[in-house]
């Protein structure tokens, strides 16, 4: 159909085949093709070059309205490959979305206002998870908790602090550290929630690293 429409614009065979760097053969052959198709002739050939019949003609609009789409298809395309638009799946855990995120989707969506992004909130564990199965594009997750394999970059960095009444022997400490607050009992979140990973993986490396330390003592005296 561009040839098609290619040798009306030129008025002559050899003009399209010119213009498409293609024999005027192959051209006149492709032409014939699309007539046979069609059932009906699309040119008048003349000894001065070509011109349309009123079928051809018909083409010639149709052909027209038929480019100008997909030239407005491949442009809304491009902008897909290019990230102007598109849709963006992104599971995060709670500490992500309260702190920081707000912000950082808020900068994003002004910056590609043609970009939808859908933000869920689930834990750390789970968030790496729907990435893996492809239920998400990108995971906000505790490094606490285990990538499986996906590619990983530092998001933020999250500060702990204790909270606690102005009489507890803690209070009024401008650094406390975690070994400390083992003598004192302590409210948690749930038990899936990457802080209390957190908390598990640092008391084991504590518990392990005493062990460590008594069995190197008892070795020693």
């Amino acid at each position: 159909m561009k040839l098609f429409l290619s040798a009306v614009d030129h008025g002559t065979i050899a003009g399209a085949a010119a213009a498409n760097a293609i024999a005027a053969s192959a051209v006149s052959r492709r032409i014939s093709d699309l007539e046979a198709h069609l059932g009906t002739a699309l040119l008048f050939r003349e000894t001065k070059g070509v011109v349309p019949t009123t079928a051809g003609e018909t083409l010639v609009r149709h052909t027209r309205d038929l480019l100008r789409l997909l030239g407005r298809m491949e442009a809304e395309m491009s902008e897909y490959a290019d990230g102007a638009r598109g849709h963006v799946r992104i599971v995060a855990n709670s500490s992500a979305i309260i702190q920081f995120l707000p912000e950082d989707i808020s900068s994003f969506k002004a910056a590609y206002p043609e970009v939808r992004v859908a933000l869920s909130e689930q834990t750390s564990e789970v968030a790496v998870q729907e990435v893996s199965k492809g239920l998400a594009d990108i995971a906000i997750f505790s490094a606490a908790i285990s990538a499986g394999g996906l590619e990983v970059l530092p998001y933020r960095q999250d500060r702990l602090v204790v909270i606690a009444p102005p009489e507890h022997p803690l209070a009024g400490r401008k650094e406390v550290s975690f070994e400390e607050t083992l003598a004192f009992e302590q409210v948690g979140v749930r038990e899936a929630r990457a802080l209390s990973v957190v908390a598990r993986n640092m008391l084991a490396r504590l518990t392990t690293a005493k062990v460590q330390a008594s069995a190197d003592e008892g070795r020693a005296s």
